[in-house]
C-alpha cells in the first residue's frame, strides 16, 4: 500500500475533515483552500501549510498544525478506510 504524502494527507482534510472549499487556483504551487472569514490555506506540494488573504501575506502554520492534521487524518482513515484509495488530489 502506498504511504499519503503530507500534501495529501492535508488536502484530505481540509477538503473531507473541514469540508472547506477549494479556492481558484492562482498559484501552480499551491493548492487553496477559502475559509468563510475570508482568509486562505495554501498547501504546498511537500505539505507546507500557508494561511493568509493572499500568497504574499500569508505564514506559514506548518510547524503547529501538520502533526495534528497527521494525527486527525490517520485517525479519520482508520473510520473510513475506503476513503484512501477514492481519494485524489487534484
Amino acid at each position: 500500500m502506498v504511504k499519503m504524502t503530507k500534501q495529501e494527507k492535508a488536502v484530505l482534510y481540509f477538503e473531507q475533515i473541514l469540508r472547506l472549499p477549494r479556492g481558484k487556483q492562482t498559484s501552480r504551487k499551491y493548492i487553496i483552500f477559502d475559509r468563510p472569514d475570508g482568509l486562505r490555506y495554501y498547501i504546498g506540494k511537500s505539505g507546507a501549510i500557508r494561511i493568509g488573504k493572499t500568497l504574499v501575506d500569508s505564514v506559514s502554520i506548518t510547524d503547529m498544525r501538520l502533526p495534528e492534521i497527521e494525527q486527525e487524518v490517520n485517525e479519520y482513515l482508520k473510520l473510513h478506510p475506503d476513503t484512501k484509495q477514492d481519494f485524489k488530489k487534484v
